[in-house]
C-alpha cells in the first residue's frame, strides 16, 4: 500500500521558531507532505476552532465565527508578546 500523503504538525514556543523553520523547510526539496507549524496558543486555538466549526453541522456556527477571529487576534498578540518577553530574557540573563 502507497501513501501518496502525509501531515505533520509541529508546535513551537515562539513565533520567530515558526519562521526559521519554515525558511529551513523551503530548502528542502519537494514533497508530498503538508506541514503545519504552530506555536503552543494557535494550537489551543485550531484544535477548539475545529471541534466547534468542522466537527459539527451547520447549526448557527457562523455566528461564532467573529467571537473565533477575535480569539485568534488576541493570541497573535500573547505570541507577539511572549516572544518579546524571551527576547528581553536573553538579552538580560543569557
Amino acid at each position: 500500500m502507497r501513501i501518496s500523503y502525509c501531515r505533520i504538525r509541529v508546535i513551537c514556543n515562539f513565533l520567530d521558531d515558526i519562521y526559521r523553520l519554515a525558511n529551513l523547510l523551503q530548502e528542502e526539496e519537494e514533497r508530498k507532505v503538508e506541514i503545519q507549524i504552530r506555536t503552543q496558543a494557535m494550537n489551543f486555538w485550531a484544535v477548539v476552532e475545529h471541534h466547534f466549526i468542522y466537527k459539527k453541522e451547520d447549526n448557527g456556527k457562523a455566528a461564532f465565527e467573529k467571537d473565533l477571529k477575535e480569539c485568534a487576534r488576541q493570541i497573535y498578540k500573547i505570541d507577539k508578546k511572549m516572544l518579546l518577553i524571551r527576547k528581553r530574557m536573553e538579552q538580560n540573563y543569557c
